[in-house]
């Protein structure tokens, strides 16, 4: 095995923001091929196919996948060759014999959707094969009738990637632990942590799209396959306020938060750690509360900016590296992930006996439920959001949802002001225990 760093390494290491890296393609073929593919994804398919495929991608903003379903067995009564109209939110196929017979069809039947594609284009890059596949595995157990196996998503050095068809969303950096639960809240409408952006749409529009800000756009890193150093090309240094969760990680910045966890270990004090900044202002604002100083008692609380980042940080701080005492939140999605990564670090797998507490959903929604909908609907009117909800809750997607859901959703693009101004404005006897636990740990 190439033994080269690979470009979703790389990528991680750096802290390359997902958000405003999905493709700008508002119209995608889906050819359902099942055997392997070469690495240009079209050069796959036989004549005529591969030319009128080619001509229908040239006269339009659009894109091709092959895809096929994980049994490698086709899905019906021939190949089946659609078009997904993201702005329209529509499907539309038929099945073709042979894929000599593969052309666009001009109308054809709905296909009942979502879709979840999942790139495994090994041929592409390695990264796609062994993330990707791993989520497919996974996958196939949690939703097997709207799974399918993916060419090429680009950004693959944030795989695993995945996009779900018709909405347009796309998620990257997904592992087997935290894939279904990402894409349930995806097609819930809900941000994520993994939100790479709104397909169809330019990079620049896709931030907006998810924080409502008008943020720049950019890689930080030009692609490049695995062995081949990307190169830095632009930093962008996320504003956490205006991109929120969406950053993944809640507006963590990985290198920075690496950089702290290294000095409170040499310093040996107590670390909390948490999945984003939100989760970090909402425990300093309740030691306020509590007349704590966290200076003073040498606790330190530290976003991993997002879930999957925690493995480097026990890394560093447990038991073979500065083994200091160590505490933490965690969204109920992401607690397999957190038993794994504990007990690779030597620490055993129950969550609790360290120190950490679940959040049901996560910490946001154990909030909104301490609060309840009606002081919680003061709160945003006294910081002149009311009229803002008022309006985001009449939206089509949210109509049918609970007043809490729609609370849950509208919160996450603003989850890092208003995380502290919940926690002021609980009763303390109703703080929700997975934020009072973290604190009691360390209680004086």
């Amino acid at each position: 095995m190439d033994p080269s760093p690979t470009c979703s390494a790389i990528s991680l290491a750096v802290g390359e923001p997902l958000l405003g890296t999905a493709p700008t393609a508002s119209e995608w073929l889906l050819v359902e091929h099942v055997a392997s593919w070469e690495h240009d994804a079209t050069a796959s398919l036989p004549e005529p196919a591969r030319s009128a495929v080619a001509g229908w991608v040239k006269a339009g903003n659009r894109r091709v996948q092959l895809i096929r379903r994980p049994s490698r067995r086709l899905s019906g009564d021939g190949h089946l060759v659609a078009v997904a109209d993201l702005a329209r939110g529509t499907i539309v196929g038929t099945r073709v014999a042979s894929l000599e017979a593969v052309n666009v069809p001009e109308g054809g039947e709905p296909v009942t959707g979502p879709l979840v594609l999942v790139c495994v284009h090994g041929r592409r890059d390695r990264c796609c094969a062994e993330h990707g596949r791993a989520v497919v595995d996974a996958l196939t157990r949690e939703m097997p009738g709207q799974l399918w196996e993916s060419s090429h998503l680009g950004g693959h050095r944030f795989a695993a990637t995945a996009a779900l068809l018709p909405s347009g969303r796309v998620l990257g950096r997904l592992s087997p632990a935290t894939a279904a639960h990402a894409i349930r809240r995806a097609l819930d409408g809900e941000p994520t942590g993994h939100d790479r952006g709104q397909a169809g749409l330019s990079e620049p529009d896709q931030v907006r799209a998810m924080t409502g800000s008008a943020v720049p756009s950019g890689a930080l890193l030009r692609p490049a396959s695995c062995g081949a150093q990307p190169t830095i090309v632009r930093p962008w240094v996320p504003d956490p306020a205006a991109t929120g969760e969406v950053m993944g990680g809640d507006g963590a910045v990985l290198a920075e938060e690496l950089d702290r966890a290294r000095e409170a270990g040499a310093a040996g004090r107590k670390v909390i750690l948490v999945e984003g900044v939100s989760d970090k202002r909402a425990i300093e604002a309740l030691a306020s509360r509590l007349g704590r100083d966290l200076d003073d008692e040498a606790i330190v609380v530290i976003p991993i900016a997002g879930a999957t980042n925690l493995t480097r940080f026990l890394d560093l701080l447990g038991p073979s590296g500065h083994d200091v005492p160590l505490s933490g939140l965690c969204d109920e999605g992401e607690a397999v992930l957190f038993q794994e990564a504990l007990a690779q670090a030597g620490l055993g797998t129950s969550l609790e006996a360290q120190g950490f507490h679940v959040c049901r959903a996560d910490l946001e929604d154990e909030l909104i439920r301490a609060l309840g909908p009606n002081r919680m609907l003061e709160l945003m009117a006294s910081q002149g959001d009311q009229r803002g909800f008022r309006s985001f809750q009449v939206q089509p997607a949210q109509r049918s949802k609970t007043i809490e859901e729609q609370l849950v959703r509208w919160l996450g693009n603003h989850k890092i002001r208003y995380a502290p101004l919940m926690v002021a404005a609980l009763d303390l006897y109703a703080v929700p225990a997975p934020l009072r636990g973290v604190l009691d740990r360390w209680d004086r």
